[in-house]
């Protein structure tokens, strides 16, 4: 059977299964061959899903199968970007030791700094920091990372 059969959405069972938090089926995926880096319509990797949501146990067996680390999504967001917003530091952690990108900017010209400090975690704004995220970098209304909510 082909573990990358797409269904709806161009979605495969190892994106769904990252965006829900089934840990076990994602291992079993990933062991029965499936590519971590198929996409869906909205360009979503299984990467940024469990970023998103906050799967470490996914994120680092993705990590682990060689998914493509600073793909951006159709809206240029990153799974750094995603955990860095919602503040999931054990993720920033493990994608910035990995060499995540910390510059790279969204389509707005967001990057995970500013998304971090616009949430108030200030732990990772730290963290992207000494990863080496520019502060003077700006969004597409000339604001940078902290200057955004003045």
């Amino acid at each position: 059977m082909d573990s990358n059969v797409r269904g709806e959405n161009r979605q495969t069972a190892l994106l769904y299964a990252s965006q829900e938090g089934r840990t076990e089926t994602v291992r079993m995926l990933l062991e029965a061959g499936t590519d971590p880096n198929y996409v869906n319509e909205d360009g979503n990797t299984a990467l940024i899903y469990a970023s998103n949501k906050g799967y470490t146990d996914i994120v680092r067996m993705l990590l682990e199968a060689g998914i493509d680390l600073d793909f951006a999504n159709w809206y240029g967001e990153t799974a750094l970007m995603h955990a860095s917003q919602k503040g999931y530091t054990n993720i920033v952690e493990m994608l910035l030791e990995e060499g995540a990108d910390t510059n790279l900017k969204s389509g707005e010209g967001t990057t995970a700094l500013m998304l971090a400090s616009d949430n108030g975690h200030p732990d990772i704004v730290k963290m992207l920091r000494r990863a080496g995220a520019d502060p003077d970098l700006k969004d597409r209304y000339g604001k940078t990372a902290f200057s955004r909510r003045f």
